[in-house]
């Protein structure tokens, strides 16, 4: 027909002249052939007209292309029943081909990202029942594709969220909507409870009428509970921040102008500020002129190192008076590390500046007193000792008299004598009560001059081998020890950091002590050993005497104090010189004692492998 020049670009004379084999693509007639005896058979068995065939073929055209075309062909006879040709039509079908691979070329790349896809997806009916999941979406529910295919996507709903989109599905089927994204519950085969974020589009045919739904699921159980503890913890800061009325908290912006973003209750309380007063204002407003400068070189700082800085600033109120405070300032981060904010925390330390200048006030008072205290003692038992000193030379003189007056008497007759004997008697014993008074007088102002003398020495500090040191004490008591027979042992003990003259007097003190008050009633021992407590070394000296009463412990360390002056004759200045040497060698001195039983002394030391250089901030 006329019709092929439109459909191929041949005439009909030079269409008319092609063989049937030169209008087909080699391919296409070789199938067709070779479908034809069957065809043939088939025709032979029906009637003229009632058997024919569709082919979806390649012809050639004119210009060298190929069209594809769908031929439908009809057999016919003559009459005698006789195959006499083929009646063939012709269609163009190459945008219908077209359309056709570009549909199936969708397909493949919608399966291919319905299986591989990195979130659940699932294919249901319109009553809710799975079509089809893929690998993802089993993973998610820890359920198989088959066992999924036999139930309803309600089935995984968690009951509280059961009906939470019923209204949302109402409107995607009424055309008001083309899909919805909600966040959901669901429950695992397990029976967990899950989050997933839940996107649902509906599939309509060329008519509109509703086919089957698409669900995608991601699951979010991990953001959820870091959103929920995120928000706990905003709503503890948040209760930290509002409930403080002694600390200010104050955020402030990156920008240019810092406009404060946050005022707490307390900073309100300690500025005199409300709230709306101050928020949105420039956070210099609250710095001194001349501390404008120190402030933005802390906050040029900060924003480098990244990091919080402290210290102690001028600030101002509302009615601009100038207080004291004690600052943190901290750089508020997002999660790539940027600073977002800054943090202020403001402490009013007005009072305890004043407190601390009361205190230093009395601690100048306390510290002259002390040196008129020192100064007092020192000249008394130095003064003192000047009168005590002829009254010992005078009794010396006195008592040389007396024996000079006795060898007179000597020569005397008895009966003219026996009157000034008796005088002499008299006057010998009162000058054995005078001397042995300004004996012990003379002791005691020379231990209260040594005392007093300690207490301006500056300790040497120093690395110090104990058993060396206790050997060379012990050394100097070994004509008592032996004489007493006194068992010492000296263990194994640490070294430790101070003034080696003062500790060698503070163990000699003890140690003297110790063999002083022993039981005579037992054979005497003192023992030495060592032991580590925190940051301290401590030496322990144990004795089996005769011990100190529980009500006399802390009394013992107290100047002149003598807890057996009956048995023993001393100054009462022994433990007093010691606990005083421990305190200066930044040390202190604890006893246990049981009357009757023994005593432990236990001093201890700070260890040179700790000792830290440690700063002490009055101001804190």
């Amino acid at each position: 027909s006329p019709a092929v020049t439109k459909l191929r670009g041949f005439s009909v004379d030079e269409a008319m002249n092609e063989a049937v084999a030169d209008g087909l693509h080699p391919d296409d007639f070789k199938a067709i052939m070779g479908k034809m005896p069957d065809r043939i058979k088939e025709f032979m068995k029906g009637k003229t007209g009632q058997t024919h065939a569709v082919d979806e073929v390649r012809q050639p055209c004119k210009d060298g292309s190929w069209k594809w075309v769908e031929i439908s062909s009809t057999l016919y006879t003559n009459d005698n029943g006789e195959i006499a040709g083929v009646i063939g039509v012709s269609r163009d079908i190459t945008l219908r081909r077209k359309v056709r691979a570009s549909l199936l070329e969708s397909q493949r790349f919608f399966k291919a990202i319905f299986a591989h896809a990195g979130i659940g997806m699932a294919i249901t009916d319109l009553a809710g029942n799975f079509m089809n999941v893929n690998t993802k979406f089993c993973n998610i529910f820890q359920y198989t594709e088959n066992e999924l295919k036999s139930l309803s996507f309600k089935v995984l709903f968690h009951q509280e969220d059961e009906k939470i989109d019923d209204e949302l599905i109402l409107r995607l089927k009424a055309g008001e909507i083309d899909n919805y994204e909600i966040e959901k519950r669901y429950c695992r085969k397990d029976g967990n409870e899950i989050w997933a974020i839940l996107n649902v589009a509906l599939i309509r045919n060329e008519n509109g009428s509703p086919l089957y739904f698409i669900s995608q699921i991601q699951e979010i159980t991990q953001r959820k509970q870091a959103e929920t503890e995120l928000k706990e913890s905003e709503e503890r800061l948040r209760a930290i921040f509002n409930a403080s009325r002694s600390v200010g908290y104050i955020i402030t912006s990156v920008d240019d102008n810092h406009p404060i973003i946050e005022f707490s209750p307390g900073a309100a309380s300690i500025f005199g500020f409300k709230q709306n007063e101050i928020v949105g204002k420039n956070v210099s407003s609250l710095i001194p002129e001349d501390k404008k400068e120190t402030a933005r070189n802390i906050y040029r700082k900060m924003m480098k190192d990244g990091r919080e800085f402290s210290g102690e600033m001028t600030l101002l109120k509302r009615n601009e008076e100038p207080f004291d405070t004690y600052y943190t300032v901290y750089p508020v981060l997002n999660a790539f590390g940027k600073p977002i904010a800054i943090l202020g925390v403001i402490i009013d330390i007005t009072s305890v500046k004043n407190t601390q200048e009361v205190i230093q006030q009395l601690n100048q008072n306390l510290s002259e007193k002390n040196k008129e205290l020192e100064q007092v003692i020192y000249v008394t038992s130095h003064d003192l000792r000047s009168p005590l000193v002829n009254i010992q030379g005078f009794s010396k003189e006195l008592d040389n008299s007396l024996k000079e007056l006795q060898d007179l008497l000597d020569k005397i007759p008895d009966q003219n004598k026996q009157e000034i004997l008796h005088i002499n008697a008299d006057i010998q014993e009162s000058l054995h009560f005078i001397l042995g008074s300004t004996r012990k007088m003379d002791k005691l102002l020379m231990g209260l001059l040594q005392f007093s003398r300690l207490g301006k020495q500056i300790p040497e500090m120093g690395r110090i081998k104990l058993n060396k040191l206790l050997k060379e004490v012990l050394a100097n008591f070994e004509f008592q020890v032996k004489s007493n027979n006194i068992e010492v042992r000296l263990s194994k003990l640490p070294d430790i950091y101070g003034d080696m003259s003062m500790l060698n007097q503070a163990f000699s003190n003890i140690i003297s002590n110790a063999i002083k008050y022993r039981d005579p009633q037992k054979k005497g021992k003192i023992q030495i050993w060592g032991s580590l407590e925190r940051e301290y070394a401590v030496v322990h000296i144990e004795d089996n005497g005769i011990g100190i009463d529980s009500r006399f412990h802390e009394k013992i360390f107290e100047l002149f104090h003598r807890t057996h002056p009956e048995i023993i004759d001393g100054d009462g200045l022994g433990l007093s010189v010691v606990k005083k040497i421990m305190e200066m060698n930044q040390g202190k001195i604890r006893v246990k004692s049981i009357q009757g039983e023994g005593s432990c002394f236990s001093l201890y030391f700070q260890l040179p492998v700790r000792r830290k250089r440690r700063v002490v901030n009055v101001k804190h």
